[in-house]
C-alpha cells in the first residue's frame, strides 16, 4: 500500500510488470540475456523430445500388462538419483565448475544418450537417456539456470524470465510437439529422434559454455 494525502491506495504491482513485447525487445537486444534464451529454448525441446521418446520405446518394447510395475520402478530409482543429486552433487559441480559449466553436463549426457538410441541401443539406451533427464534436470541443471539471472540487472532480469517463460518454454514445446507429429506422420521408427536429440544437447553444450565468456561484461539494464 501507499499513502497519498493521507490516503492509502492499493500498489499496481502488474505496471511494474514489462509486457511480453518488451521483454523480448529487452531480452534479445541483450547479448547475454539472448544467448540465455537460446539455451533455454534449446533445452526444453531436448527434454520434451526425450520425454516422449522414452515413453514410446517403454509402450514399444514393454508388455502392457507389465507397463504399471516397469514405470514404478523407474521412477522409484530416478528420483531417489535425483535427490543425491540435489544433496550431494549439486553444490560441489557448481562451486567447482561454475553455473554455465553445471549446465553442459546434462546436455552432455543426453547427447551421448541419443547417440546410444540412434544406433539401436533400444530400451536400455531410452531408459538411461530418460534416467540422465529425471537425474539431473530437476536438481542440478534447474539450479544452475537459476543462477543465470543472477549478473543480470534488475529490470533486465524481470524481462528475460517473462520472455523465457511464454517463448522459450511454451515454443519450446510446441516446436518439439510439431517435430514429434512430423515424425510420426512420416512413419520414421522413433529411433531417428535419438539424432535429433544429440544435435540439439550439442547446440546447448556449445551455448552453455559459450556463455561463460560473457560472463565477463557487465549485464546492465536494456529493458524500459
Amino acid at each position: 500500500l501507499s499513502k497519498t494525502k493521507g490516503r492509502a491506495e492499493p500498489v499496481d504491482k502488474k505496471a511494474h510488470k514489462p509486457s511480453p513485447l518488451r521483454s523480448a525487445r529487452a531480452t534479445l537486444a541483450h547479448p547475454y540475456a539472448r544467448r540465455v534464451a537460446i539455451l533455454m529454448v534449446l533445452t526444453t525441446l531436448t527434454f520434451t523430445l526425450v520425454d516422449y521418446l522414452f515413453k514410446s520405446q517403454v509402450a514399444r518394447d514393454v508388455a502392457h500388462e507389465d507397463l504399471g510395475s516397469f514405470f514404478a520402478r523407474v521412477y522409484f530409482v530416478l528420483n531417489i538419483v535425483s535427490l543425491f543429486v540435489q544433496l550431494v552433487v549439486t553444490r560441489w559441480v557448481i562451486r567447482v565448475g561454475g553455473p554455465t559449466r553445471a549446465l553442459a553436463v546434462l546436455p552432455g549426457l543426453l547427447a551421448v544418450g541419443g547417440l546410444g538410441v540412434f544406433l539401436g541401443g533400444g530400451l536400455a539406451a531410452g531408459v538411461l537417456l530418460k534416467g540422465a533427464d529425471a537425474g539431473l534436470r530437476h536438481s542440478l541443471h534447474r539450479t544452475a539456470s537459476e543462477l543465470l539471472y543472477v549478473p543480470m540487472g534488475t529490470q533486465l532480469r524481470k524481462a528475460s524470465k517473462t520472455f523465457i517463460d511464454i517463448v522459450a518454454h511454451r515454443g519450446g514445446q510446441a516446436i518439439s510437439s510439431v517435430l514429434i507429429l512430423g515424425v510420426a506422420a512420416a512413419g520414421v521408427d522413433i529411433d531417428v529422434l535419438g539424432a535429433a536429440i544429440v544435435v540439439l544437447a550439442a547446440a546447448a553444450v556449445v551455448t552453455a559454455l559459450e556463455l561463460r565468456r560473457q560472463l565477463c561484461a557487465p549485464c546492465i539494464d536494456t529493458a524500459k
